[in-house]
């Protein structure tokens, strides 16, 4: 399938229909300043179709800045760890993710038919609440945006002025395998929604225009979590 893109250098270069059942959706976005940043990384296991994909982007993997984990479900971190071993791309993650993802913690299998899971070093662990990443572009924030999972984070970028959020599974499901919080769900909602998105990007898709992004906000957060 060709590649999705969502607005100028913002594409989707993973996800169950680009490149594997597994995947969940990973973003390459390019920053004003001409950097080049991975926001998750699908499974691993459509890892050459999704490299396949940053190459007709016109991208080389080893110009990637960095590689950051929404949270440590192997469907969008898995492909993190071989980007890290063949192009030596760092990866961020949360702190209360990133302990499971650098132990192998069984808790990040997310997918039925998978039963292992490889340690995935973390370069940049982060600890705030909101984290500028300085790394990339201080246009690029980091926030931590519990719920679904204890570590789970959202990405804000600003983008030829407009403001582009990468969610992951924050609009759920949730699960109480997973560690998962309804409160923390709720108040991590209302932290995104007071970012006044003009784009909200999840694992399985975007919407774009800052009124779609409102009303979807409001009306999650106003409807009962799904738990599986």
């Amino acid at each position: 399938m060709p590649i999705k893109t969502v607005i100028p250098n913002v594409y989707v270069v993973c996800d169950h229909d680009l490149t594997h059942i597994y995947d969940s959706a990973a973003y390459l976005v390019i920053t004003e300043e001409g950097k080049y940043l991975l926001i998750d990384s699908g499974s691993g296991y459509g890892f050459t179709n999704m490299i396949n994909n940053i190459l007709e982007i016109g991208v080389k993997p080893n110009e990637i800045t960095y590689v950051i984990l929404t949270h440590c479900h192997i469907s969008n971190s898995g492909g993190s760890k071989l980007l890290r071993d063949y192009f030596k791309i760092p990866v961020a993650a949360h702190e209360e993710d990133a302990m499971r993802l650098m132990r192998a913690d069984k808790l990040c299998i997310d997918i039925e038919e998978v039963r292992e899971f490889t340690a995935i070093p973390v370069t940049l662990v982060v600890r705030d609440v909101e984290y500028i990443f300085n790394e990339v572009s201080p246009k690029v924030k980091v926030i931590h945006t519990p719920g679904h999972t204890p570590g789970s984070l959202s990405v804000v970028i600003e983008l030829r002025g407009l403001k582009v959020g990468f969610v992951g599974d924050l609009l759920g499901p949730l699960s109480r395998t997973w560690n998962s919080n309804e409160a923390q769900w709720r108040e991590s909602l209302s932290r995104v929604l007071n970012e006044s998105l003009d784009v909200l990007c999840t694992s399985g898709g975007c919407v774009v225009g800052s009124s779609n992004v409102d009303t979807l906000l409001r009306k999650v957060i106003s409807s009962k979590p799904i738990w599986i």
